[in-house]
């Protein structure tokens, strides 16, 4: 699991394997096993303001209206890597994806 600023505030994406996409914790933990093919969650976090630097995006204070929308986020997340768990990826993309 992991937080993607190219996703929306809230959105969840899984994925059966991939790249990075510029998330540089998940670019080392698939440098570190050597392969692309791992499943993932994203959460989306929205993207920076302009000018911002994203690590100081996604390491900072969401707002109170924000607050709210995470919070459901990470509830759904939660309901999701149950379904995960119980069922497997395509099942959760089918279930999870924003079309």
């Amino acid at each position: 699991m992991c937080d993607d600023i190219n996703l929306p505030l809230g959105n969840l994406r899984f994925r059966a394997k991939g790249s990075a996409g510029g998330q540089k914790g998940l670019n080392d933990i698939l440098q570190k096993l050597g392969s692309q093919n791992i499943p993932r969650l994203r959460i989306g976090v929205g993207k920076p303001p302009p000018r911002w630097d994203a690590a100081d995006y996604v390491l900072g204070k969401f707002t109170t209206q924000e607050q709210e929308i995470v919070q459901q986020s990470v509830d759904w997340a939660s309901n999701a890597v149950a379904d995960w768990v119980a069922h497997d990826t395509a099942f959760c993309m089918n279930q999870y994806n924003e079309k």
